[in-house]
């Protein structure tokens, strides 16, 4: 009997070139930026709603001469170069989530060269967290473009779908360009209200959801006042559903007290490798963060119950006719976020955010200047 021929073992240099490989796949990706935004770009005049019906002619059965025939297919086919269609809405759409699959892998992996690089000028590939890298400073410029371009998409998106994949972009952006997400916070999120009062479907308060936690961790990270983003998510609630305004609340607080310059130290602030001192300030923080959040409900709540005393009727947005916001609902939407703390420590958030109140306006100092709004007792 024939002894069989044994397999040969692999060699070394196998592992280069597997390790050298995805680094040519991201140089292949990031070729696809550019054309992909061109397309989006030249869709965005004839851009057309996904529910909206696809409008063919009517007039294809007529007896009609050859050269009548020729016109009106001529003209038909220029008018439909200019309407907007469904079927240009569905492209968008699905250009757009190719584009935040790119952006992630691109410039995650981008980082993680550079970071590479600037150690050991290998090829090794470890494993890493997309949201612990930093994108080169060559790229920080091209991320801050991209995340205005797809803003705009957002805002001129003709219905849900192409909105909801808009801002799964820019939630996308917000983890590996978190100085573009804070400095455009406040406007994202407005138009995140805006998109979840017009169209309060489930898959719309998904990615409410997400992109309110992405842009909250960029904020947190920048060091940026927390009351500004709360005041942005207070003042909108009156334009949400009933069953739809915690969830915000909730989002908001769970993002800051988990992202940001502490979310590491939060993360494992029941582990061994953070110490007392630590723990008690990451705890001083979070509950400092809440106590703002309850202040500026008390303070909408206050600020209803006057213009309620003067008579004076809110009108609510159009989209939600019938919808209003009492004094007992914003208590009722404190209670609610107060018990994300435990009994003991909600003492003390209670009697911070007593304090806060009864000094007005204070902590509101770098906020908007929608807070003058607000009303201190």
């Amino acid at each position: 009997t024939p002894t069989p021929t044994p397999t040969p073992t692999p060699t070394t240099t196998i592992t280069t070139a597997a390790a050298a490989a995805p680094i040519a796949i991201v140089e292949c990706e990031k070729r696809l930026l550019r054309p992909l935004r061109c397309f989006l770009e030249s869709l965005k005049p004839v851009l057309g709603s996904i529910t909206e019906p696809c409008v063919e002619g009517q007039d294809e059965n007529e007896d009609n001469s050859p050269s009548e025939k020729k016109g009106k297919k001529a003209s038909k086919e220029q008018s439909k170069a200019s309407i907007p269609s469904p079927l240009t809405g569905y492209a968008a759409t699905l250009a757009l989530d190719l584009l935040g699959s790119l952006v992630v892998d691109v410039y995650s992996k981008d980082a993680l060269r550079n970071m590479q690089n600037a150690k050991a000028g290998g090829l090794a590939s470890p494993v890493v967290e997309s949201s612990t890298l930093q994108p080169k400073p060559e790229a920080k410029e091209e991320l801050t473009h991209l995340y205005a371009f797809v803003s705009d998409y957002a805002k001129q998106a003709p219905d849900a779908a192409v909105r909801n994949a808009a801002l799964a972009v820019l939630a996308r952006l917000s983890q590996v360009a978190p100085d573009a997400s804070f400095q455009n916070a406040l406007q994202i999120l407005a138009l995140v209200h805006e998109s979840v009062a017009v169209k309060a479907d489930e898959a719309t308060q998904t990615v409410a959801q997400t992109v309110i936690a992405a842009v909250a961790r960029a904020w947190v990270a920048a060091g940026r006042n927390p009351a500004a983003l709360w005041e942005q998510v207070v003042s909108a609630l009156p334009g949400l559903p009933v069953h739809r305004r915690f969830s915000p609340l909730l989002v908001l607080y769970q993002a800051m007290t988990s992202g940001g310059d502490g979310g590491a130290e939060e993360g494992a602030g029941a582990g061994v490798g953070i110490g007392s001192e630590d723990q008690e300030r990451i705890r001083a923080k979070n509950n400092k963060t809440l106590s703002i959040a309850l202040a500026l409900l008390i303070h909408a709540s206050i600020s209803s119950k006057s213009a309620s005393d003067r008579d004076t009727v809110s009108i609510p947005p159009p989209s939600t006719p019938g919808s209003s916001t009492s004094p007992v609902d914003y208590l009722d939407l404190a209670a609610q976020l107060s018990r994300q703390v435990p009994i003991a420590p909600r003492i003390g958030v209670f009697a911070e955010t007593l304090s806060l109140v009864l000094h007005g306006k204070e902590f509101l100092s770098s906020s908007s200047s929608s807070s003058s709004t607000s009303t201190s007792t």
